[in-house]
């Protein structure tokens, strides 16, 4: 799977369920961007998190931004695309780099 450029950011606030205002570590740019996953996400999301964003392809939006990962404390990256998971999982599946699920006889 395929992103656009990833910006690196920190989290600053969540002023809703959808934005998130973030601060660009590259240039200092205070920005907004939606946040795909409406859920509580309160682990993930703490003061300084480390957020990685795409710039948006579509023009009829709020944002410029969306919110793409986070990275957690240690380093580990979660998606905050809901969608990201599934396409994943069918890549792998057409590519056969789950061959645990082949000799199950899923995905054949």
């Amino acid at each position: 799977m395929k992103f656009n450029q990833l910006i690196k950011t920190n989290f600053i606030e969540r002023p809703n369920r959808f934005i998130l205002l973030l601060k660009r570590e590259d240039t200092k740019e205070m920005i907004e961007a939606h946040l795909p996953d409406p859920g509580r996400l309160k682990e993930l999301l703490v003061d300084g998190a480390i957020i990685w964003v795409e710039k948006a392809t579509t023009g009829k939006r709020k944002t410029d931004w969306t919110a793409i990962l986070c990275e957690t404390d240690t380093g580990v990256r979660v998606s905050l695309k809901t969608t990201v998971a599934n396409k994943l999982v069918e890549e792998a599946l057409i590519e056969q780099k789950l061959a645990g699920f082949f000799r199950m006889g899923i995905g054949t």
